[in-house]
């Protein structure tokens, strides 16, 4: 049992092929051991119907405690090899986010982490940047079959 409640909140929403976890912060590791299980049943659904991407999104703070990210870190790593209809995953932070900065390091730890090619993965600014990306990685994968 957690020592203290969740600080943070998730939401998510998927367009079309593309499953968005919308963070908003500051998080605390509680909140992302309870996010996980949220989300992978979402991932594991696309994963078994086909091509997708994934946009990791934070809203108002990234801020996290670098045990948390961690954990997160930890928690996906070999992503990629265990979820090979993934496209690609983005990670979008407008500059008003709070932390941005900051987190940016563990941001590309995260894809490291994950496994995917470098020109499967992408830290942006915005949704529509993410999701361009990934319908372009999308497109492609549907013109390779």
């Amino acid at each position: 049992m957690s020592r203290f409640p969740p600080h943070g909140r998730l939401r998510t929403t998927q367009l079309d092929r593309i499953l968005v976890a919308e963070h908003t912060g500051p998080f605390n590791l509680e909140y992302w051991e309870a996010a996980a299980p949220k989300v992978f049943p979402l991932i594991e659904s696309l994963e078994r119907t086909g091509p997708y991407g994934l946009v990791v999104l934070f809203q108002k703070s990234a801020l996290s405690s670098l045990e948390a990210m961690d954990v997160v870190i930890e928690r996906n790593r070999g992503f990629a090899a265990a979820h090979p209809n993934c496209v690609g995953v983005a990670v979008a932070a407008a500059p008003e986010v709070e932390g941005r900065e900051i987190m940016l390091d563990q941001f590309m730890r995260y894809l490291q982490a994950i496994g995917g090619a470098p020109a499967s993965t992408l830290v942006c600014l915005t949704l529509e940047e993410a999701t361009t990306f990934l319908r372009e990685r999308l497109a492609g994968r549907a013109h390779r079959t």
